[in-house]
C-alpha cells in the first residue's frame, strides 16, 4: 500500500510514467528491502491486546463465562491453566 503511493507520488511528481520508471528503475532494491522490513515490522505486532479474562483469540470480554465455555464470538474453548 505505502509502496504504491511513493510510486503514485513519483509518477504525479515527475510527469510522465517513461520517466518515472527510468528513475524508480534503480530504486528497486531499496524499495524491497523498505517493503520487507515493514512486513516483518507488522507481522511482529500482536493482533488483538489480550486482557485479562479475554479470549485469547479475539478479545471478547469472557467475565461472567464459565472456565471452559467457548467463546461466544470465534467459539474456542480456553485451555485449562496450571
Amino acid at each position: 500500500m505505502v509502496l504504491c503511493a511513493l510510486l503514485f507520488a513519483l509518477m504525479v511528481s515527475i510527469g510522465t510514467f517513461a520517466e518515472c520508471v527510468q528513475i524508480a528503475e534503480g530504486a528497486w532494491p531499496g524499495i524491497i528491502l523498505i517493503a520487507v522490513a515493514m512486513w516483518r515490522l507488522f507481522e511482529t505486532l500482536p493482533t488483538t491486546p489480550t486482557r485479562a479474562g479475554a479470549c485469547t483469540t479475539c478479545g471478547y470480554d469472557r467475565h461472567g463465562l464459565a472456565a471452559r465455555t467457548p467463546c461466544p464470538e470465534c467459539a474456542e474453548v480456553p485451555l485449562p491453566r496450571h
